[in-house]
C-alpha cells in the first residue's frame, strides 16, 4: 500500500504496526480511514482517494 500511495500521489507513506488486525490512514496526523470504523479493508484505490481529498 505504501508504495501504491507513493507512486500515485508522490507522498512518501510511513508503514507503523499497531494492534493485531488494525489497519489506519492518517494524514498529517487525521485519521482518515479506519478498519475499527468499518470492519473493511479499503481497496489501493479507496486509500489514494482519500489521501487525494484530504491533500487536496
Amino acid at each position: 500500500m505504501a508504495a501504491v500511495l507513493e507512486t500515485e500521489t508522490g507522498i512518501r507513506a510511513e508503514v507503523v504496526e499497531g494492534p493485531h488486525g488494525s489497519f489506519d490512514v492518517a494524514v498529517d496526523g487525521e485519521v482518515v480511514y479506519s478498519r475499527a470504523k468499518t470492519g473493511e479493508l479499503p481497496s489501493s484505490k479507496e486509500v489514494v482517494a482519500l489521501v487525494r481529498a484530504r491533500e487536496g
